[in-house]
């Protein structure tokens, strides 16, 4: 789904949100938290132009309160009470670090999300067919997607048998699967499942020892990585390639030139 299409879908959900708002405080220009894992990013663009498509122009008709992160995931907590404390009417939260931080707060704010692989499994939403309590949004994730990706990397490389796994401790566990994010539980099923060894990796933020976790690949004899679309990934995306070239392992990744600020 093309960031256009995600700002789109949000800012729909949004709209519901602050017509609410409107309506229950007649004359209150509505206040948006955004909260954004990395930096500036082509999805901020979206954003608005998705906000102008809907009739709400920031410092006309609506208030944008930006946050970012910069990959510096320890400061989202600090953000995500520094939106609910200036009382905007809606949060919403690029990637599961960011819906995590304010659904820690226990607050009422509404919160709209992207970029987070299931959110049933984390806890955010009780189905996906009724949320329920305050927060909703878009998952993009296609479940067939890891056992794609193995296969492909099969026909490319005949040969392969171990394969590393790249994830970022950061993001949320499932609670009933202590240890693992549903991305990576998906992602190591399908290795097993179409006859490969998985090695898991997760790498913390902000300064991650990704020299280390490819140290821990050499060892283990990995012939391929897979790296998971998570904050992580695509702030450091340069080094990792970088670090797989001079590896020489052939490497899958999601993280592109402008990857989704959530991750």
């Amino acid at each position: 789904m093309e960031i256009a299409r995600i700002a789109r879908v949000l800012l729909t959900a949004l709209a519901v949100l602050t017509t609410g708002v409107a309506e229950a405080q007649q004359g209150k220009i509505p206040r948006v938290g955004l909260l954004v894992l990395g930096g500036p990013a082509p999805t901020i663009d979206a954003f608005r132009r998705g906000l102008g498509e809907l009739g709400y122009v920031e410092g006309q008709n609506i208030i944008i309160e930006l946050r970012f992160a910069e990959g510096q995931l320890d400061r989202v907590p600090d953000f995500a009470a520094e939106l609910v404390r200036l009382d905007v009417d809606v949060i919403v939260a690029f990637g599961a670090v960011g819906v995590r931080a304010v659904q820690n707060l226990k607050t009422n704010v509404p919160v709209v999300f992207a970029a987070v692989i299931d959110p049933v499994a984390v806890g955010f939403a009780a189905t996906l067919e009724r949320p329920g309590g305050n927060i909703t949004g878009i998952t993009s994730f296609d479940p067939q997607q890891p056992r794609k990706q193995f296969e492909l990397l099969k026909q490319v490389l005949p040969g392969l048998a171990r394969v590393a796994i790249l994830s970022d401790q950061d993001v949320p566990d499932a609670p009933s699967d202590p240890g693992w994010n549903p991305f990576e539980r998906a992602t190591d099923t399908a290795a097993r499942t179409v006859g490969l060894q998985p090695q898991r990796l997760k790498v913390k933020g902000p300064n991650p020892d990704l020299d280390g976790a490819f140290a821990a690949m050499k060892r283990e004899g990995a012939d391929a990585l897979v790296v998971l679309e998570v904050p992580v990934a695509g702030i450091h995306r340069k080094k990792i390639a970088e670090l797989a070239i001079a590896h020489r392992l052939p490497t899958m990744s999601a993280a592109a030139k402008d990857p989704m600020p959530g991750g």
